[in-house]
């Protein structure tokens, strides 16, 4: 048998010790925004609910109301 060698001394890190995380700014929408949508594709914001809430009118037809902010919804 070979003679063991000592382990690398263990590094303990916590998590609580970094900073926070910065979040990012929620995207603000106006009537008449061009948006795309991953599964619904390019659209129209045509309604909006006090920043909570958008309404968009895709070029599919479907009108869809996503609640703010959504992951999925990006301003062109």
């Amino acid at each position: 048998m070979k003679p063991r060698r000592p382990a690398a001394p263990r590094s303990f890190v916590s998590p609580f010790d970094r900073p926070p995380e910065v979040a990012a700014e929620p995207e603000v929408y106006e009537l008449g925004d061009r948006v795309s949508h991953d599964s619904y594709g390019i659209g129209t914001v045509y309604a909006l609910e006090n920043g909570a809430a958008v309404t968009v009118d895709f070029s599919s037809g479907d009108k869809r109301r996503f609640t703010l902010p959504c992951a999925k919804l990006c301003r062109l």
